[in-house]
């Protein structure tokens, strides 16, 4: 008794129409994604008379030496803190303008920023424009 199928399977498989089949599926999903953008709502904006809460500005620079300055004096490392602080006593709405030295060392930079976030002001690192 030969029990042999006559009908072999085949033991390949050819993915090449698996490739249109994928690129036809991303094409797909990539065009109706585009088309589901979220639109924002258009508010007209109310008309105040006066001007909003005036913020205090300090201007901190960090040279490449990694000294201190705060509007031109200088400020020896162990005091910055002390000084900031000094400076913004009882003031609201606090921003500090840092403006460090590319050689600056980041530890310098942190411990100013640092220090900022505990007082709840605003740094603005300032930076030079691309040409």
């Amino acid at each position: 008794m030969n029990f042999k199928r006559k009908n072999q399977v085949l033991s390949n498989f050819n993915a090449a129409p698996m490739n249109d089949i994928i690129f036809f599926l991303l094409l797909f999903f990539l065009l109706t994604s585009s088309f589901a953008i979220p639109t924002f709502l258009k508010v007209a904006l109310a008309k105040a008379d006066g001007e909003g809460a005036v913020k205090q500005t300090i201007a901190i620079t960090i040279t490449s030496d990694n000294k201190y300055f705060i509007e031109q004096n200088e400020i020896p490392t162990d005091q910055i803190e002390m000084k900031m602080i000094e400076l913004t006593a009882g003031k609201e709405n606090v921003v500090i303008n840092l403006r460090n030295d590319k050689a600056a060392n980041w530890e310098a930079i942190a411990k100013v920023m640092n220090q900022a976030n505990k007082m709840k002001a605003a740094v603005i690192l300032a930076t030079e424009a691309n040409k």
